[in-house]
């Protein structure tokens, strides 16, 4: 398995509608990419990065494929979009 943690702030913080729209999206992940066994997203109620990501993966060869495909350059894309200002990424395997 494949653990991809992803830790965002934001620059413009009036995107309270839009991470609803993101939350929704990641979770998907499970259901539209081969690969993907859980895909969990929420804002943060402590200190630190805004918005945390948790994808989970069946092996390394799933996860780098996540990576190009179209569901997941959606939420990119998107992330851009509420103003993603810094970000984070950790990536492990067990």
């Amino acid at each position: 398995m494949v653990e991809h943690l992803t830790f965002i702030n934001f620059a413009n913080e009036e995107i309270e509608g839009k991470k609803v729209e993101l939350i929704e999206k990641i979770k998907a992940f499970s259901n539209h990419i081969p690969g993907v066994v859980d895909a969990q997203a929420g804002g943060n109620f402590k200190e630190g990065f805004d918005f945390g990501i948790s994808i989970r993966f069946r092996d390394r060869k799933s996860f780098e494929e996540y990576i190009p495909h179209p569901k997941h350059q959606e939420v990119a894309s998107l992330l851009r979009e509420m103003g993603m200002s810094d970000f984070t990424v950790v990536d492990f395997e067990f």
